[in-house]
């Protein structure tokens, strides 16, 4: 699903800059539009790879309690602290304060990819305007030429 995600939002930015890049390159408005949507597009891209490769904060198995205040986790067969690590059930691992898994990303949402998780929903937004400015200012140059 990575990669389906992944050629979506690419695609996007290449179909439209392909359709209406023609139209845009002719004026100095239409080259900054091109070239803001595109940097958005790329933003995302960026944002979306730091979020499915990043590990989300996987605590690693204990085979015995190191402190004392421990608790059995039978699916996993280790030791977990009493607070900030579940399991999650889709991956069937431990992790530090887990929000849910992503099946776009394809990945497990938790502590230590949450802000990269967030960067790329904020910037996907952005990628969504830029490419919309893409196609409608494309649009507009295209009907001024005929």
């Amino acid at each position: 699903m990575m990669l389906m995600t992944m050629s979506l939002i690419l695609g996007a930015g290449a179909l439209s800059s392909g359709i209406f890049g023609q139209f845009l390159v002719k004026s100095t408005a239409g080259i900054v539009v091109l070239v803001v949507g595109l940097s958005f597009v790329v933003g995302v891209a960026i944002c979306f790879g730091c979020t499915a490769c990043r590990n989300p904060g996987i605590y690693p198995r204990q085979g015995k309690d190191t402190t004392g205040d421990m608790i059995w986790h039978e699916e996993t067969k280790s030791w977990r602290p009493r607070r900030g690590v579940m399991m999650d059930s889709e991956t069937r691992v431990l992790a530090y304060q887990i929000d849910h898994f992503c099946p776009w990303t394809g990945t497990l949402i938790a502590r230590d990819n949450m802000c990269c998780f967030s960067s790329f929903t904020s910037c996907l937004l952005f990628a969504c305007l830029g490419v919309g400015a893409i196609c409608i200012y494309g649009l507009i140059a295209a009907t001024e030429t005929l």
